[in-house]
């Protein structure tokens, strides 16, 4: 990986804007992507990814820059971390362990796999609204206008 912790900081503190400024809206639809540009430099891009898979009800929500994942909230998800101590004592008390609730990854540079470690969600967020998660996420990876969610499916079930 050529990338080290504090450029991938960097990225996720860029403040980033739709790059046709529309409305980010999380529908539910699989696969729906949007690109944004940093406020400050229009060259610099990053993709926000929603998943959802429907068996079983996982979702995904996911910034890259350049195809290196910055942040990743996985609904309904499992992951098993590495077996390896990150020298980050919230990291490594989930070390080699799955994780089988909503989880948040964090992006590290002392791996190939950037999206190795996670942690569950409710270590740094304790809403389970899908619209405070997506305001969650939002905040934490410096969209400005943050993501609305607006299923189309009514009375869809994260949780």
């Amino acid at each position: 990986m050529d990338i080290t912790q504090d450029e991938i900081n960097r990225l996720i503190e860029v403040i980033k804007i739709e790059e046709n400024n529309k409305e980010i809206v999380f529908t539910c639809e699989n696969k729906k992507q949007y690109i944004l540009n940093s406020e400050e430099n229009k060259n610099e891009k990053f993709k926000l990814v929603f998943t959802v898979n429907k068996n079983p009800k996982k979702k995904t929500i996911c910034i890259l820059c350049n195809n290196f994942m910055l942040r990743r909230i996985d609904i309904n998800g499992r992951h098993k971390n590495p077996d390896i101590p990150t020298g980050n004592p919230m990291l490594d008390k989930y070390q080699g362990q799955y994780i089988n609730e909503t989880h948040i990854h964090i992006s590290l540079d002392i791996l190939e796999k950037e999206d190795a470690w996670a942690i569950p969600l409710y270590e740094v967020f304790t809403e389970k609204s899908v619209e405070k998660i997506l305001e969650f996420f939002g905040k934490v990876t410096n969209i400005k206008n943050g993501i609305k969610y607006k299923p189309k499916i009514q009375n869809l079930r994260l949780f």
